[in-house]
């Protein structure tokens, strides 16, 4: 995949993404947006942003395809009006890893042990379970 190249503005209302993608079939665009996650896609074109404020798909929201310019500007209606997202200039940021799932939990385990016990009586930590008091020897 290639990503393109792009640059970022904003206003009250809006940020916008002009994606630098000429020859293109407009039709086969997917454009993605979760919180502060935009994916675009069209091969052999691949984009993923972490924004540094939630936008949303709405009534707002547009796509257009300049072919003079070879560009997409994408539209994405702020979900807080009037916001000014800090960093959005800073493109090499943009592009690092999604904000989705990055904070475990407070307070719930990601790994849970279970005491339970195999066939060969070893429990799950790999001690040996206590029998009825009678140990085996081994024999030499």
């Amino acid at each position: 995949m290639i990503t393109p190249s792009f640059s970022t503005s904003q206003d009250d209302k809006f940020v916008y993404i002009r994606i630098r993608v000429p020859h293109i079939k407009i039709s086969d665009v997917d454009i993605d947006v979760d919180g502060c996650n935009f994916k675009f896609f069209l091969k052999p074109y691949f984009l993923r942003l972490v924004l540094p404020g939630e936008v949303m798909e709405d009534d707002d929201a547009k796509a257009q395809y300049d072919v003079s310019q070879g560009e997409v500007l994408v539209q994405l209606s702020k979900v807080v009006q009037g916001q000014y997202l800090e960093g959005l200039d800073m493109l090499t940021t943009l592009l690092g890893k999604s904000k989705k799932n990055t904070k475990p939990v407070v307070g719930s385990a990601l790994i849970q042990v279970m005491d339970s016990t195999d066939n060969s009586g070893a429990t799950a930590m790999g001690e040996e379970e206590e029998g009825d008091g009678e140990e085996e020897e081994e024999e030499e």
